[in-house]
């Protein structure tokens, strides 16, 4: 659950989930930094290719609890003022019933926003119900994204804890919006 929840907050951060008054949608949660960007965070050295124009992404977590399998988006990249879809594949090595997922965004290398949730009321949001059952869950999530919204890459970072604190997932997703 936590990893396909972490799935689902990831489409639906880039999808718009909870800042209402965000320019990329009425929610959100999200990491940001720009395609060229380096920074270090916590002791590790992050850096985007510059050649990067489609969405990609990686887990960033050796946790065993979950497995994000895919991440992808229709289209690719992003078009600010359009709809998307996001469709993402995760294998739950274990049942899920509570924890937290944390949501940070950062856009130029600025923290954008970041939001903290509840993980049954995450999978509420993405169709699921709580607890969410081991094996593998296929999550779709359409949205669109404000006009107004920036163009350039934006890196969404999800963590995720399970029921007993422990780490159940990590990934970042970079996202381009074009205009």
């Amino acid at each position: 659950m936590v990893g396909l929840l972490l799935c689902v907050i990831a489409v639906a951060l880039v999808g718009a989930v909870a800042f209402p008054m965000h320019p990329l949608g009425s929610e959100m949660i999200w990491k940001v930094t720009p395609v060229s960007d380096t920074h270090t965070e916590n002791g590790f050295t992050n850096s985007v290719p510059e050649t990067f124009l489609k969405s990609s992404w990686g887990n960033c977590s050796s946790t065993k609890i979950s497995t994000v399998l895919s991440i992808t988006s229709e289209p690719d990249p992003l078009v600010r003022g359009s709809g998307f879809t996001i469709y993402a594949k995760v294998r739950l090595a274990q049942e899920l019933s509570g924890g937290k997922l944390y949501a940070t965004i950062r856009y130029m290398g600025v923290k954008i926003g970041g939001s903290e949730y509840n993980m049954c009321d995450a999978a509420s949001m993405a169709g699921l119900s709580c607890p969410v059952a081991s094996g593998l869950h296929e999550i779709t999530l359409t949205s669109s994204i404000s006009s107004s919204a920036p163009t350039g890459t934006y890196t969404v970072k999800i963590t995720a804890t399970d029921q007993y604190d422990q780490d159940a997932a990590c990934v970042k997703v970079y996202i381009n919006v074009t205009s």
